[in-house]
């Protein structure tokens, strides 16, 4: 299947990039064909709230997120899909797109709790 979703390769010349004796080696995939979806476009790192250097929102996100999780006792409803395919059972699909609605929407509770980080649009004056 990765085969399939290949568009294209290749590989730089050393140096190209980087000072080094490497080659820089690259692979240009269909994501619809692999994964069933398109690309999504990410936000612009400036507007992002989560930013891993900052360890107070990464704190706040994990902690808000774990809340969240369990006020919707998600990790109950994840033992009980698990337990219940360990048994043969197929998953229950509707169940399971539920849980991944859950999972999507804790981590977007969880960012909007963690502080903005203020950005300065140009170069402080000196």
């Amino acid at each position: 299947a990765v085969v399939q979703a290949c568009t294209g390769a290749g590989y730089h010349t050393e140096g190209y990039l980087l000072q080094s004796d490497h080659r820089g080696l690259f692979m240009d995939f269909n994501t619809n064909h692999l994964f069933g979806n398109p690309t999504y476009k990410l936000d612009n790192p400036i507007l992002r709230r989560l930013v891993s250097k900052h360890s107070m929102n990464c704190a706040t996100y994990v902690h808000e997120k774990f809340r969240y999780m369990e006020e919707h006792r998600m990790f109950s409803r994840l033992e009980n899909l698990l337990a219940n395919h360990a048994d043969g059972d197929d998953f229950d699909y509707h169940q399971v797109k539920q849980w991944d609605r859950d999972w999507t929407r804790s981590a977007v509770h969880a960012e909007s709790e963690c502080s903005r980080i203020r950005s300065t649009p140009h170069t402080q004056k000196l």
